[in-house]
């Protein structure tokens, strides 16, 4: 099954590994991403953007779980379950 997901973070130096490396962990596939800081409201927001895809379901749940935890998380999402 695939997947988009959307994570908003305070920047940090290497929040990207971070959350590659947390993806990976689980045994979900980054099928593509982009990453990139923005500013707003006086702080730099990294934004990264994944279409991720794993055969279990469940594998989405323990990442939700450990996105809750990234230090500094402003949001994130998941989107398009196919």
């Amino acid at each position: 099954m695939n997947t988009n997901l959307k994570i908003r973070v305070k920047d940090r130096i290497g929040l990207v590994n971070e959350i590659t490396t947390m993806i990976s962990d689980l045994g979900i596939t980054i099928l593509k991403h982009d990453a990139n800081v923005i500013s707003s409201k006086g702080m730099e927001i990294s934004s990264f953007n994944a279409k991720l895809y794993s055969e279990d379901y469940r594998s989405f749940a323990l990442l939700k779980r450990k996105c809750e935890k990234i230090k500094g998380l402003v949001s994130f999402s998941f989107s398009d379950f196919t």
